[in-house]
């Protein structure tokens, strides 16, 4: 069989880009070099579905754009989904639907700032992160194309938008933000349900090794001489397509996760310091209804498969977890 496309890479991207291209009418198949699908970095994250809010503060409005522009799209293509609780109220409010089975969690993320030893610069980029959600507040979401608007709005309303919270006796401001707890493994179950519904195919161990060219055809030539037909080709392997190309042009980065029980906090909170080092975040989870947290830092390693020892950023993310949540905690490496 002769494919439209063939998606290489069974992650997230992967496989929204599959499903989207079937729903069009495509032929589609979904290549993954694993024996499961999401078995690398789809599998080991957060869980936070982010609006923009963390970029804000960047005088570069580009990744803050394009993630308020997902707003958009998901809004636009995937409305319909059963699940899918995100919805535009009739006040133009952007709303998450509470519902047992759903792909977003009503549990908001909150920013905290801290408030001592602040320079001037960073100060002033605190008063870009609270203009930015003056217009998240304020922006009527009925009218679309919000990342024309969100970035770029030069907000004069100077109304307050934050209050007062203490964690283990520091002091900080708290921001509500549109950010949220997400159901991944829901997610990717209804993107794959739809997918198959519109007769998408799935091929699993499959390694990619060569891409030849046909007349107006690629084969793909995998491990064991395993041949894909396609008319084109999408790459959603991250790293994995630097192999096809002339140089590196995919960079793999690592950041450590944590894992406390019981929880450590009810809601979810991202502390925002001026020292990237300092700064953390706590996302709730539960699991048949047994809560848990899930910590993460700002630092960050490049992936080297030579060398992946990480145990440094363990050691200072622990470390930080006790000095903003307590001593007396256990953490587990995740």
């Amino acid at each position: 069989m002769t494919y439209d496309y063939a998606i290489i890479g069974g992650g997230i991207a992967g496989i929204a880009t599959a499903e989207i291209f079937a729903r069009s009418g495509f032929n589609v198949v979904l290549a993954e070099k694993n024996n499961k699908l999401c078995k690398e970095s789809s599998g080991k994250h957060h869980e936070w579905f982010h609006f923009g809010s963390l970029y804000s503060m960047l005088s570069n409005k580009d990744a803050l754009r394009i993630l308020v522009g997902g707003i958009d799209d998901l809004m636009l293509y995937y409305r319909d989904f059963k699940n899918m609780n995100l919805k535009v109220n009739r006040s133009g409010t952007l709303t998450i639907i509470s519902k047992k089975k759903s792909w977003f969690k009503n549990s908001n993320f909150k920013y905290l700032f801290a408030l001592k030893n602040n320079s001037k610069i960073w100060s002033k980029k605190c008063e870009e992160f609270f203009a930015t959600h003056r217009n998240f507040k304020n922006y009527d979401w009925r009218k679309g194309e919000s990342s024309n608007y969100i970035p770029y709005i030069k907000n004069k309303n100077k109304q307050r938008i934050y209050k007062y919270k203490k964690i283990k006796n520091f002091f900080y401001k708290e921001i509500d933000s549109l950010d949220c707890p997400m159901d991944s493994t829901l997610i990717i179950h209804d993107l794959l349900k739809n997918f198959i519904n519109y007769k998408g195919k799935i091929k699993t161990n499959f390694n990619l090794l060569n891409v030849k060219n046909k007349n107006k055809y690629k084969i793909l030539i995998g491990e064991k001489n395993i041949k894909i037909k396609a008319k084109k080709i999408i790459f959603a392997n991250g790293s994995g397509i630097n192999k096809f190309v002339r140089k590196e042009i995919v960079k793999s980065y690592i950041s450590p996760l944590l894992i406390a029980y019981p929880n450590l906090l009810e809601k979810n909170y991202i502390i925002m310091h001026e020292k990237k080092s300092r700064g953390i975040n706590h996302v709730v989870h539960s699991v048949g209804g047994v809560k848990y947290s899930i910590i993460g830092g700002a630092e960050f390693a490049e992936y080297d498969e030579k060398n992946i020892n990480v145990k440094h950023l363990y050691k200072n993310l622990i470390q930080l977890a006790k000095n903003t949540f307590g001593e007396k905690k256990k953490y587990k490496k995740n």
